[in-house]
């Protein structure tokens, strides 16, 4: 199964990103953008059964198939995600936090937050900045991973103690 592999491939990015910065030590180079936002939504796709839309797509990045609700996918390892304001809301959103070598947090699995995009913290660029505290506390995860994210989870576990 692909979703397998995606522990060893981040920790591949990392590896690299870890001999580019031993190499130009006057930079960092952080896994961010639109490689980040398209791990999210392959490993968001197999947790919740998504029919992901084509890239870019405005206001949301799949539809669960389930309901054929839209909903809208953020990874982050940081801790905060930008959602986008420009064109209304998806039905549902997944923020998902990754920890590198160990795995997938879920911060937040349910319907859109709209109370969270209220806040003043609006930018100009037409997105708003949500700290992964804001969505711990919201404490919403309805919808079921099935046991999935533990067994991806496990791979990365195993991937470490390869390693050892």
């Amino acid at each position: 199964m692909p979703i397998r592999q995606i522990p060893a491939l981040i920790a591949e990015l990392y590896a690299t990103v870890k001999k580019l910065e031993t190499l130009f030590p006057k930079r960092r180079f952080t896994l961010d953008g639109h490689l980040v936002g398209s791990i999210g939504e392959v490993v968001a796709d197999y947790l919740y059964e998504i029919d992901l839309a084509p890239a870019s797509t405005k206001s949301f990045d799949g539809k669960l198939r389930s309901s054929g609700k839209t909903i809208e996918i953020k990874l982050t390892a940081g801790e905060r995600v930008n959602i986008s304001y420009a064109d209304g809301y998806a039905d549902f959103l997944v923020v998902l936090k990754l920890l590198p070598f160990v795995g997938f947090s879920v911060i937040y699995a349910g319907p859109f937050p709209h109370q969270l995009m209220e806040k003043p913290n609006k930018s100009s660029r037409r997105f708003t900045s949500v700290s992964i505290g804001q969505l711990s506390k919201a404490n919403c995860v309805t919808l079921d991973d099935c046991g999935r994210l533990q067994v991806l989870n496990d791979c990365f576990v195993a991937k470490v103690q390869d390693q050892s």
